[in-house]
């Protein structure tokens, strides 16, 4: 069974800035991970990190779609996954700023193996939380954690971090 999460927010930045916000290797350090990304089609990159009890996490990713400034795909795998899921960023530019859209498509919720979801591992990291998948007695996986939450508590910081720099 797969999960997916669909988010939007409003920003009062322009398109580009928003988008820098997302294709920036030093702006994603600041709201979302260490990496090593680039915007570039068929780019390979990885986030990574590692939290305040020593384990590294390593998540696998790819470039899948670019389209500046409005939309920005990539793969996303971490270990436990046998398929990875696909977080997509579209945004529109408005009056008075950008309507950014997220969809992480493809998160297998039925996996028996222990998650460490890239938004779980950010709650992880603050609190030293082990976020985990558990069996329901229907065999279904019921996640641990809030996805949703954890992914609007990313959005707000990539808010934080326009508002700081002014050209990113």
């Amino acid at each position: 069974m797969h999960q997916s999460i669909n988010l939007e927010r409003f920003y009062p930045h322009s398109i580009d800035k928003v988008w820098l916000g997302l294709t920036s290797r030093s702006a994603l350090k600041h709201w979302l991970m260490e990496n090593d990304f680039e915007p570039a089609l068929g780019h390979e990159f990885q986030f990574f990190l590692k939290s305040e009890l020593g384990q590294e996490v390593i998540i696998y990713c790819e470039v899948i779609t670019l389209d500046p400034p409005k939309q920005l795909s990539y793969t996303w795998r971490e270990q436990w996954m046998d398929q990875p899921s696909i977080v997509t960023w579209t945004l529109n530019s408005v009056e008075d700023g950008t309507w950014l859209q997220l969809c992480h498509s493809g998160l297998d919720v039925a996996s028996p193996q222990p998650l460490r979801s890239p938004v779980g591992i950010w709650r992880s990291q603050a609190s030293q939380d082990t976020v985990t998948i558990t069996q329901t007695t229907a065999g279904m996986a019921a996640f641990s954690i809030d996805f949703r939450q954890e992914w609007q508590d990313r959005l707000n910081q990539l808010a934080e971090r326009l508002l700081q720099a002014p050209t990113l």
